[in-house]
């Protein structure tokens, strides 16, 4: 949608299309960001930088963002324990979802320059989420080309070309796991315990409720 992209889109072909942008991927020669045409469209984890132009931040429920994290893990690294143990002892030295969200959307100085769209809104009404975020970009399509790119990227459609063609950029992995896994919200609720929530509440609850996610920590 963004680019003249090949008819039959893989996730290869988006990797390189909208490349990560990390040194790491500069080093091992994966993305050419010279090459992109205007305006170029990069991906990235990172905090809160004034190096970066416009951003359009995906913001998911934490949450939902956890678990997702919790399998990639038992996929591509090889995690056996459970998402308990995962959070006490593999999640907690990682960058958390409340440092992420306070950095782009509470402590930016850059707000004019920050586009957010929300998970959820794209699962449940995706058009205007994507109309609003290519006028953000500056880019014009037609409403035709944007129902056209979000039928190419169903979930049933991504699952069928991981299945058929595998991901092409990184090794599998858990090959009884699926990346495409659930495409889901809420389902945090399916894999919490006690045990889960409080020590959630603990990392999350007030971005939780800052990001209108929850109301009070009584969830």
């Amino acid at each position: 949608m963004i680019h003249q992209a090949p008819h039959n889109i893989d996730f290869l072909c988006t990797q390189r299309l909208v490349p990560a942008l990390s040194s790491e991927a500069q080093r091992k020669g994966k993305a050419n960001y010279g090459a992109l045409p205007s305006p170029r469209i990069m991906r990235s984890h990172s905090l809160y930088s004034s190096r970066f132009p416009k951003v359009v931040y995906l913001l998911r429920d934490g949450r939902d963002a956890l678990v997702s994290y919790y399998y990639h893990f038992r996929k591509f690294h090889g995690f056996l324990g459970g998402l308990h143990d995962f959070i006490q002892t593999i999640f907690r030295s990682q960058q958390q979802w409340s440092q992420h969200v306070d950095s782009w959307l509470f402590l930016n100085p850059s707000l004019s320059n920050l586009h957010v769209v929300r998970y959820e809104d794209l699962l449940r009404d995706p058009f205007p989420q994507i109309d609003a975020l290519l006028k953000f970009i500056g880019l014009s399509r037609t409403p035709r080309q944007i129902h056209g790119a979000l039928e190419a990227s169903t979930f049933d459609k991504m699952r069928h070309i991981e299945v058929t063609k595998g991901l092409g950029y990184v090794s599998e992995g858990n090959r009884q796991l699926y990346f495409v896994r659930k495409g889901k919200s809420g389902s945090w609720r399916d894999e919490f315990g006690p045990d889960e929530k409080d020590l959630v509440k603990t990392m999350y609850g007030t971005a939780l409720i800052k990001t209108g996610y929850e109301k009070s920590f009584q969830w």
